[in-house]
């Protein structure tokens, strides 16, 4: 007799496992082992839940948590039910709570007619919690899976985003454009832009979308994708800007917004024109002086219409240089003291026959800083420079 039960038990254990080894949905070992304890063991009530996300869930049966059992779900260690408890009433007289690293996975409670041994209820609990981790693994190796999907599909977004950016720039002695970005995630709602018109005019930008990650991603190629395909039915710097307005509102119902600096150049009249909508102010290095470009409008995204728009239309000499960056830099900087507060200025007034070695400057300090302190925004620059003799 004591043969055949231990053979019952590991054929019990082995057809668990077995199940476990074929990765059979959980449902399927919660029958399996209310099965097995239901025939060979007399258990005749049984009660399987399973706690996730602070909170419970009744697995067997598929019904609502009875109230009787409420009251035991704060247990860790098992049990004996008092006769006067509700669920001694309802044919329940065992719980059995399994905990991992002091917290939750679980809880059965049981009913009999007639007690089983200690022998036959220790393997019980050894079945239940072979189930319990077995159910464990499996919610953790879909959350693996689940993250490992993630960050594929994370990676797949970054690279699209980075082919967004231009990448054959001009760099001719006469006119030199360098960018550089990196997002706070892998992905983020910075941008820059570089676009000929014709032989001798160009259209730039900077923009940012507030928030991070992917929904100032989503958005901002939105964005991007909306400029691209406006440019080819008008090069009007403040048509192009109410368009953009209205489609970031359409999209993001006012829950999000974007700034953005638009401009032209044209090299053959040597004439700037440019619209701030609520973006950090770009430096003009003119002259050997500096000034701030802040003429536009506001933010775009948070109306449906820009109630006005402000066009700086100016005309250029000689050798010019345009700084245009987004607030993640300048956060960056605030972030260290150490740093001069007219770094950028120096820099920029110092290089800005140089876009490459602005470019190289700030993204070594940008790595260097984001080393010693995490980045708190996606960081975009953009750095112009021509001349006169640019036609």
């Amino acid at each position: 007799m004591l043969s055949q039960l231990t053979d019952l038990k590991l054929q019990t254990l082995l057809r668990l496992t077995m199940a476990i080894n074929r990765n059979s949905p959980s449902s399927e070992l919660i029958h399996l082992y209310a099965d097995s304890l239901e025939h060979h063991f007399n258990i005749r009530n049984i009660l399987f839940l399973i706690h996730r996300n602070d909170s419970w869930e009744l697995r067997y049966p598929k019904t609502k948590i009875p109230e009787f059992a409420r009251s035991y779900l704060d247990a860790d260690k098992e049990m004996i039910i008092e006769h006067n408890h509700p669920a001694y009433a309802n044919g329940f007289r065992f719980v059995l709570p399994v905990l991992h690293k002091n917290l939750p996975l679980g809880m059965v409670l049981l009913g009999w007619e007639k007690e089983p041994s200690p022998p036959d209820l220790e393997f019980i609990k050894t079945l239940t919690h072979v189930l319990m981790m077995a159910i464990e693994n499996k919610r953790l190796a879909k959350l693996e899976m689940a993250r490992s999907t993630l960050n594929r599909e994370i990676s797949l977004a970054s690279d699209i985003q980075r082919k967004l950016l231009p990448s054959d720039l001009p760099m001719e002695g006469h006119l030199k454009v360098c960018g550089f970005y990196l997002p706070y995630y892998e992905v983020g709602g910075d941008y820059y832009d570089w676009i000929p018109l014709n032989r001798h005019e160009f259209l730039f930008c900077i923009a940012d979308v507030s928030g991070k990650g992917i929904p100032a991603a989503l958005l901002m190629s939105n964005i991007q994708a909306c400029l691209r395909s406006l440019i080819g039915f008008t090069h009007n710097l403040k048509d192009i800007i109410l368009e953009i307005n209205k489609r970031v509102w359409q999209s993001a119902k006012g829950e999000q917004f974007a700034s953005m600096f638009l401009g032209k150049i044209n090299l053959r009249s040597q004439q700037l024109t440019t619209i701030n909508a609520g973006h950090c102010s770009p430096l003009l290095i003119e002259n050997g002086n500096i000034s701030l470009m802040d003429k536009g409008c506001t933010l775009l995204g948070i109306s449906e219409d820009l109630k006005q728009v402000d066009v700086d239309i100016r005309e250029y000499a000689g050798q010019i240089g345009i700084f245009l960056y987004t607030d993640g830099w300048k956060e960056l900087l605030d972030e260290y003291p150490s740093i001069p507060q007219n770094f950028t200025e120096q820099l920029v007034a110092g290089h800005f026959t140089e876009p490459e070695v602005i470019i190289q400057t700030i993204e070594k300090e940008v790595k260097h800083l984001s080393e010693v302190h995490e980045l708190k925004d996606d960081v975009a620059v953009l750095s112009i420079f021509t001349d006169d003799l640019c036609f």
